[in-house]
């Protein structure tokens, strides 16, 4: 890691984005629109998807999915009938235009019992070529009863400009409906590229395929920032 960087998970120094100064009006209105695309993903998912989703039946070569997740990453991927995943996922202006980043991962998931597994490799980096981005998501839950389904996922994360770190999600959620779960989680996994430590409390709501997960996201200990609504976003198709 190089000398002087704030340490992944670590929450020292804050992290900010140089821009040269001929691209300061842009990205002000890219960010303008990240914030728009959010609400409209909200608004999408509980007044217009639900009335022309249907239930995702797969077919015989699988199903595709489209998501968004942390205000700021769309993703298009395919799940394969023997339990293989593959995805690209891009940013969405959160950053200068020639620092977008894209990742393609590829992943197995399977459920035994009362236990749901998935692992994913990822790889990918800024459009620039000045950093690349590789690691792993091992992610397990345990259905103990519908109002407790304990999970965790560990997420080995090497980014050629921080360095690496084993970053981690710690939770649980709780069926209160039949579509409705409450959730609560304990995460340092990087939303950008530098992972902090965040408490996040929301919900997931699922209609057909469709999944709309908000929550809270709120910084602890020497996390710089303040509370934020992240919006997460899920259809199969």
């Amino acid at each position: 890691m190089k000398a002087g960087l704030p340490s992944l998970c670590g929450g020292e120094g804050a992290y900010i984005n140089r821009v040269e100064d001929a691209f300061t009006p842009f990205i002000f209105v890219m960010k303008k629109t990240r914030l728009t695309l959010s609400l409209f993903f909200i608004l999408l998912s509980f007044f217009i998807v639900p009335s022309l989703a249907q239930e995702a039946k797969p077919v015989a070569w699988g199903h595709g999915y489209l998501s968004w997740r942390d205000n700021n990453y769309v993703a298009l991927g395919w799940q394969f009938p023997d339990h293989v995943s593959i995805e690209y996922e891009q940013s969405i202006f959160n950053r200068a235009w020639n620092q977008q980043q894209g990742r393609i991962a590829v992943g197995y998931y399977d459920q035994w019992n009362k236990w749901y597994v998935s692992g994913r490799a990822y790889f990918g980096g800024g459009y620039s070529g000045d950093y690349s981005v590789l690691g792993a998501r091992i992610f397990a839950r345990y259905a103990l009863d519908r109002y407790f389904l304990p999970y965790g996922c560990v997420n080995p994360h090497f980014d050629s400009y921080y360095g690496y770190r084993t970053c981690s999600m710690w939770g649980f959620e709780s069926q209160v409906l039949s579509n409705v779960s409450l959730l609560a989680q304990y995460t340092c996994i990087p939303i950008d590229r530098i992972a902090y430590d965040y408490i996040q409390v929301g919900c997931r709501l699922r209609i057909s395929g469709l999944t709309l997960t908000p929550v809270l996201s709120i910084p602890i200990g020497d996390t710089p920032g303040s509370v934020r609504l992240l919006a997460g976003f899920g259809y199969y198709f």
